[in-house]
């Protein structure tokens, strides 16, 4: 093998070590809505670099901020809305993955293996929230083309995910009919 064999070789080696940590894209879903009494319900998604999602956070009585490092870790804050007058409650977040598949997302101080669900289901819901890490049909969850359609298909394959779904719809319909009224 010459010279240039060698360094071509090592640089393939180098470039599929790499370039999984490097796969990640990030992406967040904007369309938030707020239910009459102010409580937040945010849906926010971490891509893959195909645009496939690699996790959801669904946040009821909060909401879900972030940033990506572009190393394959994702990290961000959870934070409750604040209603009534009390201080919001934040905890942190973060995701790693090298291939969007496999990996740890971490909420708090709980661990969470990807491979055993990839979307969370958080309530705020007093000092501390509860987290219920869910097994949803990703591939199904992608085909919806509004946010409205992932979160119907996340409620066909794990039923615990209805209740959210639903108060969000009808949240996202109220928000968008006072929009209509005030025009």
């Amino acid at each position: 093998m010459s010279f240039k064999q060698h360094v071509a070789f090592l640089m393939t080696i180098a470039i599929g070590v790499v370039a999984p940590n490097c796969a990640f894209a990030w992406g967040i879903n904007n369309d938030t809505c707020y239910t009459k009494d102010g409580k937040a319900l945010c849906v926010f998604e971490l891509l893959n670099d195909d645009d496939s999602t690699c996790t959801v956070f669904a946040v009821n009585g909060g909401e879900c901020s972030g940033s990506d490092d572009d190393t394959g870790k994702s990290s961000g804050t959870l934070s409750s809305s604040s209603a009534g007058g009390d201080k919001p409650v934040e905890i942190k977040w973060s995701c790693e993955t090298a291939d969007g598949v496999t990996g740890t997302v971490t909420i708090g101080e709980e661990k969470f293996d990807l491979a055993k669900g990839k979307f969370f289901h958080v309530a705020f819901d007093g000092k501390k929230p509860q987290i219920k890490q869910l097994m949803v049909d990703m591939a199904k969850y992608d085909e919806g083309a509004t946010t409205e359609e992932r979160l119907l298909a996340a409620a066909k394959t794990a039923r615990e995910i209805g209740p959210f779904a639903n108060e969000w719809l009808e949240s996202c319909k109220a928000e968008q009919g006072n929009a209509a009224d005030s025009r």
